[in-house]
């Protein structure tokens, strides 16, 4: 029995003396979600996960309204806001209540608590969060504040918080927009359970299509969207589903093509994170803002991963590799990047498309006609059709096609029960190909009796003269067994997501199987489907507990310093990086490189173990802590800081663009999550810290112009003078040999590029990073900006009335001249490099060397504005067994634009 007590002013209160820091919000929820009337879909979301959502969304102009799921999420805002308030002066108002120009305390809080609003269908979580309310705001008074207060707790059921469907609320108007801030955690159903729920529904439908398996929460997501102010932001959360169902394609594409996301929290690989309830469901938190996204909005991927703070729901610790930013148009269109991103990221992707590309085994199926497909399924009672075909015969458990391989010494028999879908005859006559719908593709040919299977086992059933071609297979899933395995974690729906290691059927006959065996690999790539396969599909499933989170050992710090060192040498040939003896500390490990010779000196360096976790760990917020890498460059000295599990040693690891540190990079402080890709400045191998700005361009001119010859000569290429089919035959060709280069496998070559000064333009020929961040003197540069431009001319100029002679240089009908571009910024206005290429189809080098000196002598005599001797190329080299020049030309340019240097490159033909 709990005595209540009304004072003589009307105060009520329950307890004369009492502190309110003992009965937590979080205590009452637990207490709640023993009595909910469904558990399972009804379920209390953890404190952790309520702080984070509202750390990454609220800003103090914000906090006027708020609309709220449960009990925790209503609390959560007012505690924060009433704790920022007791710290910060300077909240004014005028009237009542104001002493000294200064809000009271308690009006303060009142104002924090009636600004949320909430509404939920369960009466008891309205209860629950105006009693909350409540309780948070004696926490954030004095106790001589809630005696002298009149009416201190503002009536909440009813006003702000009301038992109802949202979606009649909505329509009601008990929801009044515009609201700044809505957070929610709304029921995971796929069916429309109340007559608000179904009006909206229809209306969602009749404006964008049908909403993908009827789902619920994605119905919350888009009505509460509607509600927000223009700018205003939303956090709630959402089943998995939304990034990994294959149905849900269409409403995410929606979704992003209307709102700008800002962060999508991933809790994909957290178990347990809703375990006071009876489900276990995989989650994620949208974030996203009301506004229209634009073409450069950028969106953060946050992947957290099991561990024991997440476990014990203390709060949520993230690496730094698990943060991907790019762009919304990728997030709108790709339906790959998201499980990507749980594979380890842009590499994983880049992987995904490439293969993509390929023919499949589905495809080989239907073109020579076999029955191919998942067994018979097995059906209960009442649910059967005829299986003569099956009853009786040999069955192969599912159990038996294992990494073994297909053990058919132990046969079951078809049973004569119910079958739902018995397939044909023709599926269980050998030869067969068997593969089970499993992680890693257990597979195995039979050839002898017919034999019957389970719908877990996808067969290839073929006429028994291409028994070659089911071998053949079956020698290709061995072969390119770790590549394959890598593929389908890559495009499975259901693994991860619904199942452990289990896949799709679709999965196993979308695996590619072009006819003359060659994916066409490079090393590196071969590099990332290994690391998928062997480390990070496990540490999806078990976090911290997986094989990669133990510390690293010696093989692994040298097979990465290799292949560190291999990568950078192959781009900066000139002075070789080699690996030194590093520093290894409890938790930490520094590696160091040094670019020709040098040693380092580690006197004192234990005395630095006090000063790691400051560099590699940072505390965001309540619920928050990142785990960060650090490079730290001198003069030709590299030092990579990093915790010392074995994650971060993992080849892969070193293609990554994590934040880096230097002594002259200024930090500082950020919101929210997103804001952390704007912190220092990724540097890595073309930091302008280890060389001169241009030398990395330089030695990307250099590596295309070492491709002409190869190009030009090449017998598969066919034969062609136009200027555009050039073009494109080399852009082929260099974006084949990029992907086999070490050291330049993370940039791509594309074909008429939107200029970024002047978009009516088209650049001929754009080099960009692929799957990379790279920054180059502080300039960022990702897969949609133009690392270089490239014009390409025909020497001589094709002959017409419009043409002119001198179009390598000017035109005197058109901007069309290739020089005469870049000068007027028309072309790489934002550049200070670029490239031409010539193709010389008459007369040889030299030739058009003194032709073209002649031609910039004219047009100096002519006055030509801007134009000077200066103009000419210098001739750096010619290869005349190769029939190939490198050329040099620097520029003045007009309207404030900095000068630009232009590299030729001149091939004959």
């Amino acid at each position: 029995m709990v005595e209540g007590f009304e004072d003589s002013t009307g105060q009520f209160s329950l307890w004369r003396l009492y502190s309110f820091r003992d009965l937590p919000v979080e205590l009452i929820s637990n207490i709640y979600q023993l009595f909910v009337k469904d558990a399972a879909s009804s379920i209390y979301t953890p404190p952790a996960l309520v702080r984070l959502m509202l750390e990454e969304t609220l800003s103090w102009d914000r906090i006027d309204r708020l609309m709220a799921g449960d009990g925790s999420s209503s609390i959560r805002p007012a505690d924060r806001a009433s704790s920022w308030s007791r710290h910060t002066s300077g909240w004014c108002c005028t009237g009542a209540g104001a002493t000294a120009g200064r809000v009271r305390m308690s009006t303060i809080c009142v104002r924090c608590s009636s600004a949320c609003m909430g509404v939920d269908l369960e009466e008891g979580a309205v209860e629950l969060a105006a009693f909350s309310l409540c309780l948070s705001l004696c926490d954030a008074l004095q106790p001589e504040e809630i005696r002298s207060s009149v009416k201190l707790f503002p009536r909440l059921a009813d006003n702000t918080l009301h038992w109802s469907c949202f979606f009649e609320a909505k329509e009601r108007g008990l929801v009044q927009a515009p609201v700044a801030v809505v957070v929610g955690n709304p029921p995971f159903e796929s069916a429309l359970t109340t007559d608000g729920a179904r009006r909206s529904y229809a209306a969602y439908t009749k404006a964008h299509g049908a909403l993908a398996d009827n789902q619920l929460a994605y119905l919350f997501l888009s009505e509460a969207m509607e509600l927000l102010s223009p700018g205003g932001v939303l956090a709630m959360v959402e089943p998995a589903g939304f990034l990994y169902n294959q149905h849900a394609l269409t409403f995410r594409q929606s979704f992003f093509s209307r709102w700008s996301v800002r962060e999508v929290l991933d809790f994909v690989s957290v178990r347990g994170l809703f375990k006071k309830g009876e489900a276990d469901p995989k989650v994620v938190v949208v974030i996203a803002e009301a506004v229209q996204p634009t073409a450069d909005s950028r969106l953060l991927h946050a992947v957290f991963r099991r561990n024991g703070r997440a476990t014990a729901e203390q709060g949520f610790d993230i690496d730094y590799y698990d943060l991907h930013w790019f762009g919304n148009a990728i997030a709108e269109k790709s339906r790959d990047i998201w499980r990507a991103n749980l594979l380890g990221g842009s590499r994983v992707h880049d992987l995904i498309q490439r293969l993509r590309d390929y023919p499949t085994l589905r495809d080989f199926a239907q073109k020579h006609q076999w029955d191919f497909g998942e067994g018979y399924i097995a059906g209960r009672k009442g649910i059967s059709r005829p299986a003569e075909h099956l009853v009786g015969k040999p069955l192969l458990p599912t159990s038996n096609l294992s990494r073994d391989g297909l053990d058919t010494r132990f046969l079951d028999v078809v049973p004569d029960k119910p079958i739902k879908d018995t397939k044909t005859a023709r599926r269980f006559t050998p030869p067969l190909l068997l593969i089970k719908e499993h992680e890693d593709l257990h597979h195995g040919v039979w050839n002898g009796h017919y034999l019957a299977y389970k719908h877990e086992i996808v067969g290839l059933a073929a006429p028994a003269e291409q028994l070659g071609a089911l071998s053949a297979i079956n020698d290709w899933l061995f072969r390119e067994a770790t590549v394959l395995r890598a593929y389908v974690a890559g495009i499975s729906a259901r693994l991860f997501t619904q199942r452990a290691t289990a896949i799709l059927s679709a999965d196993v006959l979308a695996v590619p199987y072009p006819e003359d065996h060659d994916l066409d690999l490079s090393e590196n790539e071969r590099i990332v489907a290994a690391d998928v396969v062997e480390h990070q599909r496990e540490f999806i499933r078990l976090g911290t507990g997986a094989a990669v989170m133990r510390p690293a050992p010696g093989e692994a710090l040298a097979e990465f310093d290799d292949v560190f060192a291999r990568q950078i040498n192959a781009v900066y040939p000139r002075t070789a990086l080699k690996a030194l003896p590093g520093q290894r500390w409890p938790g930490a490990i520094c590696k160091a490189y040094v670019f020709g010779d040098g040693e380092v000196d580690w006197t004192g360096a234990d005395g630095l173990r006090q000063k790691l976790d400051a560099l590699l760990q940072e505390r965001r917020g309540t619920s928050l802590t990142i785990t960060r890498i650090t490079r730290l460059y001198d003069d030709g000295f590299v030092f990579l800081l990093k915790p010392d599990r074995h994650r971060f040693w993992t080849p892969p690891s070193r293609f990554g663009t994590p934040t880096t540190c230097s002594p002259t990079s200024e930090r500082r402080a950020s919101e929210v999550l997103a804001d952390e890709g704007e912190r220092g400045r990724p540097a890595g191998a073309l930091s302008v810290g280890i060389h001169q700005p241009g030398e990395w361009l330089s030695a990307l001119v250099g590596f295309i112009g070492g491709a002409l010859a190869g190009w030009r000569d090449d017998p598969a290429r066919e034969a062609a003078t136009g200027e555009t089919k050039l073009t494109a035959q080399l852009c082929s060709r260099l974006n084949s040999l990029s992907r086999h280069a070490p050291g330049w496998d993370f940039i791509q070559f594309k074909r008429e590029e939107p200029d970024e000064a002047d978009g009516r333009r088209a650049i001929d020929l754009a080099v960009a990073p692929s799957g990379a961040i790279i920054w180059i003197e502080g300039r960022e540069y990702t897969e949609y900006r133009t690392l270089l431009p490239i014009e390409c001319k025909r020497l001589p100029t094709p002959a017409a009335a419009d043409r002119d002679e001198r179009e390598y240089l000017i035109s005197r009908f058109s901007s069309t001249g290739g020089i005469q571009r870049f000068k007027a910024g028309h072309h790489g206005g934002s550049h200070r490099r670029a490239a031409m290429i010539g193709y010389v189809q008459v007369n040889d080098i030299p030739h058009w060397k003194q032709q073209l000196d002649s031609w910039v002598d004219a047009i100096v005599g002519d006055t030509v504005e801007n134009w000077s001797v200066t103009d000419k190329l210098a001739l750096l080299g010619h290869d005349a067994a190769q029939r190939l020049a490198f050329l040099r030309s620097h520029h003045q340019r007009l309207a404030g634009l900095s000068p630009i240097q232009i590299d030729h490159l001149w091939i004959e033909m």
